[in-house]
């Protein structure tokens, strides 16, 4: 149903086949917005050094309900879930294997269950 104003009726209908129909009911529908999520890194994505410890952070703007989690993802694999609003964060040691890059990804949900778009930055080690 879109968003908006909506009357609903209902019809009662006796053993004979008389039916009345029941005054209307006014529901509001709203629209549900997703909550967004944008990502850093520290150090700096561009300054990550193999085998080096850093820290993915995720800033959330909430949408129409509260925000439940963020995953934070290299590739495809989950590496954490944080719940702990506001600073949504995760820890990752930098693999060992040089010249390679890494996606991060983040992805956030709301309590009932609607998914942000996922952002990403992406890591190259070069040395």
């Amino acid at each position: 149903m879109p968003a908006g104003s909506h009357s609903r009726y209902a019809t009662a209908r006796d053993a004979a086949g008389n039916t009345s129909p029941s005054l209307p009911v006014t529901v509001m529908v709203t629209a549900s917005v997703a909550p967004r999520v944008t990502i850093s890194t520290n150090p700096p994505a561009n300054q990550v050094t193999r085998k080096s410890p850093g820290t993915i952070t995720a800033a959330v703007t909430a949408g129409s309900d509260r925000v439940d989690r963020v995953e934070f993802l290299v590739g495809s694999t989950l590496l954490c879930t944080d719940r702990t609003a506001p600073d949504y964060t995760c820890s990752w040691v930098v693999p060992a294997a040089g010249i390679k890059t890494y996606p991060l990804h983040a992805n956030v949900y709301d309590a009932s269950g609607h998914a942000g778009a996922p952002n990403t930055v992406t890591i190259t080690i070069s040395k």
